[in-house]
């Protein structure tokens, strides 16, 4: 019998920007507080993921998230390897076949390198992601080893200094050259020890 609604945020955040921070906030103010996740693994792999987990941790912190929201998982996507998630699970009673799962992905993200790919197998199955069935009564849904349930998040659009819009890719291309306050315009991080660190 589902028992409770959860909700993860999975993605490499490498760097995390004001975006994201957006994203997670909605994922807050949609799921509540207590039932809400980012999820993040430690993979560093030259020239797109530079940040260890405890890297990302750190930058995520500066922006007002709190480490016990911040979880390391060796695949983010792949509920199998949410080992320290599901430890949290557990010590409310909970595993994945109790929990409806929402994977919270942002609305460009979806529309343009969708990580995720509702829809069926080859055999005519219902692919594991799925968008929720309109106005589907919560005891009709699958629980969390069965269907992870898409929601997609506001896309809000963050233009950097330099006249592109913040994406991951294009903070690692501006910040290594930007001054403190460029740094701070395009992220809102104003800390120099995490400035440094991501520089």
């Amino acid at each position: 019998m589902i028992k409770q609604v959860i909700a993860v945020y999975p993605g490499r955040f490498q760097p995390m920007g004001k975006h994201h921070k957006d994203t997670y906030e909605w994922m807050v103010n949609t799921f509540g507080y207590d039932n809400s996740w980012i999820l993040s693994s430690d993979t560093v792999k030259l020239p797109k993921s530079p940040f260890t987990f405890e890297n990302k941790l750190a930058i995520a912190q500066s922006y007002g998230i709190p480490a016990e929201k911040f979880i390391n998982t060796k695949v983010p996507y792949a509920h199998g390897t949410w080992t320290n998630l599901k430890g949290i699970l557990l010590e409310r009673g909970l595993t994945l076949e109790d929990v409806i799962v929402y994977y919270v992905v942002g609305a460009k993200d979806q529309k343009e390198d969708p990580r995720f790919t509702p829809g069926f197998t080859k055999k005519g199955k219902p692919t594991y992601f799925q968008f929720e069935p309109p106005n589907a009564p919560m005891e009709q849904l699958a629980n969390g080893k069965t269907h992870g349930y898409l929601a997609v998040a506001p896309h809000v659009e963050y233009i950097l200094p330099n006249g592109v819009e913040s994406s991951g890719t294009e903070l690692r291309n501006f910040l290594p050259t930007a001054s403190p306050d460029e740094f701070a315009e395009a992220t809102g991080v104003t800390d120099p020890q995490i400035q440094s660190l991501i520089k």
